[in-house]
C-alpha cells in the first residue's frame, strides 16, 4: 500500500473514533466544531484518495515510459547481435543486459507494475516494432 493511501486511511479512522468519541462522551463541552470536522473528513477523505490515485496513476505513466525505452533499446541490441537464435535465447539474453545496465530503482519500478522483470521486457517487446516481424 502506498503512504499516502495509508495515511488518508489512518485520517478516516482517526476521524471516525473522533465522531464516535464526540458522540458517546456525556461530558465533552457541546462544540459544533466537534460534530463537524470529523463529518469533513469523512467527506473529504474519498475524494482525496480518488484524486491521488489519478495522479498516481498519471505519475507512473511518466516514470514507467523512459524505462520501457531503455529495455526496447536493450532488446534492439540483441535482435541485432544475436539475430540467428531462437527467440527464448534473446529473451534471456536482453534480460541478462537489462538487469546489467538498468538501475535497482528502475527494476523496483518495473516488478511492482508488471510483477517481474520478465514480463516487463515481454511487455516492452510487444510494445516495440519487432513484435510486429
Amino acid at each position: 500500500m502506498k503512504p499516502i493511501y495509508l495515511f488518508l486511511t489512518l485520517l478516516f479512522l482517526l476521524s471516525v473514533t473522533t465522531l464516535i468519541a464526540n458522540v458517546t462522551l456525556p461530558d465533552a463541552k457541546p462544540n459544533i466544531w466537534n460534530y463537524l470536522s470529523p463529518l469533513i473528513i469523512l467527506i473529504v477523505s474519498p475524494i482525496l484518495i480518488r484524486l491521488f490515485k489519478k495522479i498516481g496513476i498519471d505519475i507512473s505513466a511518466s516514470v514507467l515510459e523512459p524505462i520501457l525505452l531503455k529495455i526496447i533499446e536493450i532488446i534492439s541490441n540483441v535482435e541485432e547481435k544475436h539475430a540467428e537464435k531462437p527467440g527464448s535465447q534473446k529473451k534471456r539474453l536482453a534480460l541478462i543486459s537489462a538487469r546489467s545496465v538498468l538501475s535497482k530503482h528502475e527494476i523496483n519500478i518495473l516488478t511492482r507494475t508488471f510483477g517481474s522483470l520478465d514480463t516487463a521486457i515481454q511487455a516492452a517487446f510487444e510494445k516495440s516494432h519487432f513484435a510486429n516481424k
